[in-house]
């Protein structure tokens, strides 16, 4: 997907890798869109934190598929809590489109 980037995919683990939103391509300090595409019965959190030396904390629980705008901390993540057993989850983070001034 050219306007997104995958912050977590349940196939590979039930925590995501730290996406680092200082890359120019995402809305650092902006409000920008995840969407969440839940597997059956799983929940999900995305957690943020401001500074590598920080605790990550919950900005969002989702239960079901959602489109929704949040505020993108500097270092972001998703995580699965609770495996419903019934296929993958994936968690989208919107690319920051810069002809659009954002």
């Amino acid at each position: 997907m050219a306007n997104s980037v995958e912050i977590f995919d349940s196939a590979s683990g039930e925590t995501g890798s730290d996406v680092n939103t200082s890359n120019p391509e995402l809305n650092l300090d902006k409000e920008g869109f995840v969407q969440v595409e839940i597997g059956s019965g799983d929940t999900v959190v995305i957690e943020g934190k401001i500074d590598s030396s920080l605790s990550y904390v919950v900005i969002d629980t989702f239960t079901a598929d959602t489109l929704k705008a949040i505020k993108i901390p500097p270092i972001i993540r998703g995580r699965r809590t609770v495996d419903g057993g019934g296929g993958d989850t994936q968690i989208f983070l919107q690319k920051l489109d810069p002809t659009r001034g954002q």
